[in-house]
């Protein structure tokens, strides 16, 4: 996927490239913003927005890039742990490809940056990989923000795709769970409460032992 927009900004214009790639035999996935307007304010700072809304060009490149597997060890298993988190009140969550972002902005050649987030949150629209699709399944991504693990939910109802809400740019990993291993927050609360029922007996049982044993002792002396 490559594709530009020459998008009005007031009285300035902001070129906006989107261009997916894959690393591996999957295709490239389609992707979209839900609005370009909230893509340029979360792109740039307000002096930056008052420079391109008073005549100037700016521009935008946005890429995804998917892959079976990351070099980085180190991001990876921040991934994985944070996933491993998820699932005690999630249940079971499977992890599927990377997606690895990044986006660079510019008013001129001289100004290109390469930030590792947005200013503000943006919402954005990722086509799933056409293997991973499959009825009643729900998506998930997991990514970082600041140091931290974020997992972000897909906000829409979509089989074949996957919405979210996202500030950093960084890299992540699709998660999907299908229905019989989901885990509802009331079914977490019942195995905690089954754990406690089952331990306060087990107690009383061995202290029950105990005294017997001792009884036992005591008679046979």
């Amino acid at each position: 996927m490559h594709e530009t927009t020459h998008f009005s900004y007031n009285n300035g214009t902001v070129n906006i490239q989107l261009g997916s790639d894959s690393l591996s035999e999957i295709a490239a996935p389609d992707f979209r913003f839900e609005d370009y307007n909230r893509l340029v304010k979360a792109c740039f700072n307000t002096k930056q927005l008052q420079t391109i809304s008073d005549g100037e060009t700016a521009d935008i490149s946005f890429n995804l890039t998917l892959s079976d597997d990351i070099e980085n060890s180190s991001i990876k298993s921040r991934l994985s742990k944070a996933r491993e988190k998820e699932e005690a009140t999630l249940g079971k969550l499977t992890e599927s490809v990377y997606m690895d972002f990044s986006l660079n902005r510019s008013l001129s050649p001289e100004t290109a940056e390469e930030p590792d987030s947005f200013y503000s949150d943006c919402t954005m629209q990722i086509d799933i990989p056409l293997y991973l699709i499959s009825e009643g399944r729900s998506y998930w991504l997991m990514t970082e923000y600041m140091g931290k693990s974020v997992l972000l939910p897909d906000l829409d109802n979509e089989p074949d795709s996957i919405t979210i809400e996202a500030r950093s740019m960084t890299t992540g990993v699709l998660l999907y769970q299908d229905p019989l291993d989901s885990l509802t927050n009331e079914q977490a609360g019942t195995i905690h409460i089954q754990k406690r029922y089952f331990f306060i007996p087990g107690i009383l049982l061995l202290i029950g032992l105990w005294f017997f044993i001792n009884h036992l002792h005591k008679k046979s002396s």
